[in-house]
């Protein structure tokens, strides 16, 4: 995934919300750069809980990237595990 843009580190930042939300995180601190992320996260809730929320965010933010440059999810690029309805850690 690439933040080049700031609409991709925008939406990543939303999408993060919304998995915080979802899986009752504490973002203690966070940096969004063009190629990486820093996060300090806390979870009292489960240990599958930053995981799941990495999941969302990261999948969801590639997805409308690769929607946004007209890319398409093909069986030759796609990882075994995307084809799984759920995913234990």
């Amino acid at each position: 995934m690439s933040f080049k843009l700031s609409k991709d580190r925008t939406r990543w930042i939303e999408l993060f919300y919304e998995a915080k939300k979802r899986y009752r995180l504490s973002i203690l601190n966070f940096i969004v750069s063009s190629n990486h992320i820093h996060l300090i996260v806390f979870a009292d809730n489960g240990k599958d809980s930053i995981p799941k929320a990495m999941q969302l965010s990261a999948g969801r933010s590639g997805q409308a990237y690769n929607r946004r440059i007209g890319r398409k999810r093909t069986e030759a690029n796609t990882i075994p595990w995307m084809l799984e309805d759920s995913i234990e850690f």
